[in-house]
């Protein structure tokens, strides 16, 4: 018979291998991406790439962000109104469609914006990998969009400061050395990158969601 020839990009059978994961390994890389302060970096100890912890972390933040976030709007809202024990909680499709546009960006474009940069310097990392780190980077930001219902403005800049810095060690460890072998001195400026990127979300996701 015919051999059948790999799957392209095109198809859907080429990207069943990074949907191909365990429990327990989207649970041990979670662990590593919420606390990445061990002694091998992610790209070392998990071999393969996966894409089904980066699609799933993407919906639940749109839908946890953009809801709890109207919730927080409704507290305040409340609280300044005369009438405190009036609380109504309106969903906002505009605010979800900002909240998935904004990740959306964060998680889907940007990997591909620095692939090329790393491509350009001759790397060898796939945008698989990549997509693959940026999507396990906001993982933190998870139980953060959770406890920012609490509307303290103090506590709520302390989280977002507090997974932002989580999330760019894990980017900055995984991705820095990376692009200082392929890019060399040109790689802070992709380190760089991450940093402003990182403090741009989090003054999205606060003034954006949280404190209106």
């Amino acid at each position: 018979g015919e051999e059948k020839s790999p799957p392209t990009c095109c198809q859907v059978a080429y990207y069943r291998k990074y949907f191909n994961v365990s429990t327990s390994s989207v649970v041990t890389r979670c662990l590593k991406a919420m606390w990445p302060f061990t002694s091998e970096s992610f790209i070392e100890s998990e071999k393969k790439a996966d894409l089904y912890v980066p699609f799933w972390t993407y919906i639940t933040l749109v839908i946890t962000v953009s809801t709890f976030g109207s919730f927080v709007s409704a507290i305040k809202t409340a609280q300044s109104s005369t009438d405190q024990t009036n609380l109504t909680i309106q969903f906002d499709a505009t605010k979800m469609a900002l909240c998935a546009t904004v990740f959306g960006f964060y998680i889907f474009l940007n990997p591909l914006l620095f692939y090329f940069a790393l491509k350009c310097g001759g790397s060898p990392l796939s945008y698989g990998v990549i997509f693959c780190l940026y999507g396990y980077s906001f993982v933190p930001f998870i139980p953060m969009s959770l406890l920012l219902a609490l509307p303290y403005p103090i506590f709520q800049v302390c989280l977002l400061i507090g997974s932002a810095c989580l999330g760019m060690y894990f980017l900055y460890r995984n991705l820095g050395k990376i692009s200082e072998i392929h890019l060399g001195k040109k790689s802070y400026w992709a380190r760089g990158y991450i940093i402003v990127m990182q403090i741009a979300l989090i003054c999205v996701i606060y003034f954006k969601f949280y404190s209106q």
